[in-house]
């Protein structure tokens, strides 16, 4: 539970805002002193101060530099009087976040109370997302993505060719790229993408194994392929389905035996690399139709990973809502304090 510590010297403001405060279900400390109130500080973890900006002891600006020193991560806010309002944004440039003018509305007091403590909620996902997106780049803790985590886990650790199934916008890439980033074997080469679905059937061979001068109208000196380019890296096939069933011999042979040949060429070329390739459609029905070929499935199919919906990962939303809009608050610049309870639900 958020704790808030409320420094005045008035014990009866002190009081009343103590019982607020653990009425909004929060822990709430009170101190009647600056010094009180920096000793409780060196021993409780505290999220907000509420600072009287008017104190015996210590100047209300002096005590801000002193809390943010020995609590660096606890927000403030002052509390000031009506004509006090030069102090007021002295203590802002101090490291205030915000002030509260006496006598205040009980019903602004609560939603400022309430809008600082649920940006705080939302940072603190935030940041816990980053670090976990700098394992996977996948934010979900739901046991449905721990399945996923732990089959990238397996998939980083040996070179068999990995097939990546889900619908659409389930992370596939993301998913592939974790696995090369991940994996001590590829990671230093480079992560080449060959989107099947955009490329022609006329395109896609010369785009994925290169071509010699001369090989058609137009080709005025040799080219390296996607293939020969990601040697020694990851190869990611995304829409692998719509791989043209007359380009799939060679796909197979390269799996099989790790040579290809460029378009044009009279010699074949080996290279090392791991295979990633990735579907939103149903091979196996495109097998039965004569679109796909069975023993590239197979081939492929080696370790499956199965990308669930959020339908099927619902505890994931809440999660993905909040990274999203703390990534939207940091690339706009923009104030955003979280969504409201409604919104939540």
């Amino acid at each position: 539970m958020s704790t808030i510590l409320i420094i005045d010297d008035d014990d009866n403001i002190g009081f009343s805002l103590q019982k607020l405060v653990k009425k909004q279900g929060y822990n709430a400390a009170f101190a009647t002193s600056g010094t009180e109130g920096l000793e409780q500080l060196r021993h409780t973890i505290t999220d907000l101060v509420l600072l009287d900006i008017d104190l015996p002891d210590i100047s209300g600006l002096e005590l801000i530099k002193n809390i943010k020193d020995i609590s660096p991560d606890s927000d403030i806010i002052v509390l000031t009087g009506m004509d006090d309002a030069k102090t007021a944004v002295e203590a802002l440039k101090s490291g205030a976040i915000d002030y509260i003018v006496k006598p205040f509305e009980l019903v602004k007091f609560r939603s400022i109370i309430d809008r600082i403590m649920q940006s705080r909620i939302i940072n603190k996902k935030f940041i816990q997302a980053k670090e976990s997106q700098k394992e996977t780049g996948i934010i979900g803790s739901s046991s449905a993505m721990r399945v996923v985590e732990d089959k990238i886990a397996v998939a980083a650790e040996v070179l068999s060719p990995v097939l990546i199934t889900g619908e659409t916008g389930t992370g596939k890439e993301v998913t592939a790229r974790a696995i090369h980033n991940r994996s001590k074997l590829r990671n230093h080469g480079v992560f080449v993408k060959v989107d099947c679905g955009t490329l022609s059937s006329q395109l896609i061979e010369s785009e994925l194994f290169g071509y010699e001068k001369g090989a058609f109208t137009g080709a005025r000196k040799a080219k390296k392929g996607l293939v020969e380019i990601a040697h020694g890296g990851t190869l990611f096939l995304d829409e692998i389905g719509n791989l043209p069933i007359d380009v799939q011999p060679k796909f197979l042979r390269l799996i099989e035996e790790g040579t290809f040949r460029r378009v044009g060429g009279l010699t074949d070329k080996k290279v090392t690399l791991r295979i990633i390739a990735a579907t939103n459609i149903a091979i196996p029905e495109e097998i039965r139709q004569g679109n796909f070929r069975a023993d590239l499935f197979y081939r492929l199919n080696v370790i499956p990973i199965d990308l669930p919906p959020l339908a099927k990962r619902g505890e994931d939303v809440l999660e993905l809502a909040d990274f999203f809009l703390l990534k939207l608050k940091n690339d706009l610049k923009k104030e955003i304090h979280g969504f409201t309870p409604e919104a939540y639900e």
